[in-house]
């Protein structure tokens, strides 16, 4: 027997206010260091200790990854931090799920008509291409939506096991044509 593994790793795009806060927070805090420096004298060592260990700590952190990890019928979505700090933010039987189609404007009403407690933007931007909101049911957040950006093969095998949930098949083969999906 065939086992199935996809694995997706998906950065998450700088965008021009997160290069602005970035910026802005070096510049705030050396001016802190040097405000310290002339005002405080002796005492300027602990604002100085809290810069060198806070600015790079809140800088890595702002830096996030998103892994899809298909195992045969398991799909499961993680978050990495900084690229140290992982965390499991769900975990589902592809067999479960309520629907799953392109982001794209023939679908966007079954977007909206799914009224989920809980939507989560694991693409890279949201003007992706090749994007994909899938709905399940989570036991602690109720009724889910993710967004996520799905290769062509991940597809497929979700396919394999939940054919009646998948929306867009027909999406695929043009996303490939023209570069969008992998």
């Amino acid at each position: 027997m065939n086992d199935i593994f996809n694995e997706i790793m998906i950065k998450k795009d700088i965008t021009p206010m997160r290069w602005f806060f970035d910026i802005l927070l070096v510049f705030t805090s050396v001016n802190v260091v040097i405000l310290s420096l002339i005002y405080l004298a002796f005492f300027a060592v602990i604002p100085i200790l809290l810069v060198i260990i806070f600015v790079p700590m809140i800088l890595r952190g702002r830096y996030v990854e998103f892994e899809y990890v298909l195992t045969n019928d398991q799909l499961d979505f993680d978050k990495i931090v900084g690229k140290r700090k992982r965390k499991q933010l769900y975990s589902l039987d592809v067999r479960t799920i309520e629907l799953m189609a392109p982001m794209t404007v023939d679908f966007k009403d079954d977007f909206y008509a799914a009224k989920s407690n809980k939507t989560v933007d694991m693409a890279s931007n949201a003007r992706a291409p090749g994007r994909w909101f899938i709905v399940f049911n989570d036991h602690k957040d109720g009724k889910v939506t993710v967004v996520f950006e799905p290769t062509v093969k991940m597809v497929r095998n979700i396919h394999l096991f939940a054919p009646r949930k998948i929306k867009g098949m027909e999406y695929l083969d043009e996303a490939l044509e023209s570069g969008d999906m992998l």
